[in-house]
């Protein structure tokens, strides 16, 4: 009688640490749920410093002056940085006028794209004019397409723009906001995007 009262409590909690590690064992081999596509990249300090050089670079060579921005990018490696302008040479001249027709834009826009997936850069900025829609109303914005080394997708803002055509002044419109990311390192052109 004595071995069954220490016998039985022994069985019980021998069945339990049994039902426990056999618990244990089955969770082991679910696979882990992939959380990876609920997590947002976040672009790093080093970029939002570059996009706002960028809207800084835009507003001091057109805004302000009142005119569209011309495709161009700031890019850093190894911390130095390197602005360029986009102009598709090619196309220049051939609607009539001294300005770009929309054509010829976003021929420019696309040169911008071609040569920076040509690079190198840890950190990289195209910034060019575009429309968006923002609080339901459309604007006129720079649009900024930035990529920074090892993440997965282009990180895409816009910083909305006034111009006042009659005074030949422009002035920057409220904050820098995110767009939905785009694929990674400009891998893609400009006509593909808008698709």
């Amino acid at each position: 009688m004595l071995a069954s009262k220490t016998l039985i409590p022994l069985l019980i909690v021998v069945a339990v640490i049994a039902v426990a590690l056999f618990g244990l064992w089955l969770a082991s081999r679910a696979p882990a749920p992939d959380t990876s596509a609920d997590v947002e990249p976040v672009p790093s300090n080093a970029l939002r410093e570059l996009v706002e050089a960028a809207v800084d670079i835009a507003k001091m060579v057109a805004i302000s002056s009142g005119q569209d921005v011309i495709p161009s990018s700031i890019t850093e490696s190894d911390g130095r940085r390197t602005h360029a302008g986009y102009v598709d040479a090619a196309t220049i001249g051939k609607n009539g006028s001294d300005r770009l027709s929309g054509a010829e834009y976003r021929s420019s826009v696309d040169l911008g794209f071609k040569h920076l997936a040509g690079q190198d850069d840890d950190l990289a900025v195209l910034a060019y004019s575009g429309r968006v829609q923002h609080d339901n109303v459309k604007t006129d914005a720079i649009i900024l397409e930035a990529y920074e080394r090892g993440y997965p997708v282009t990180f895409r803002f816009a910083q909305p723009y006034k111009i006042d055509e009659t005074k030949q002044t422009g002035t920057l419109d409220g904050r820098i906001y995110r767009l939905p990311d785009g694929p990674p390192h400009f891998s893609q052109t400009a006509a593909s995007r808008q698709g």
